[in-house]
């Protein structure tokens, strides 16, 4: 016979919380946002800059206007 055990654990979600994050930037007025990447490979950096691009392409299409949004690695 087999047990199981649940272990609790916590999880983040990147991408809501990029996404919030551009949204919060572009609604007080900031136009440039860099996102700084140490190690482009590591978990959640794909969802983090997906949730980037969608706050931007949302505003971008509720206001009209145009910014600009990097990912940079130093």
């Amino acid at each position: 016979m087999r047990t199981t055990t649940t272990l609790p654990f916590l999880d983040l979600d990147y991408h809501a919380i990029a996404r919030h994050a551009a949204g919060k930037f572009l609604s007080l007025g900031h136009r440039r946002i860099a996102w700084l990447l140490s190690q482009p490979a590591r978990s959640g950096d794909l969802a983090t800059q997906k949730g980037f691009e969608e706050a931007a392409d949302t505003y971008k299409k509720q206001s009209g206007t145009l910014f600009a949004f990097e990912a940079l690695q130093p």
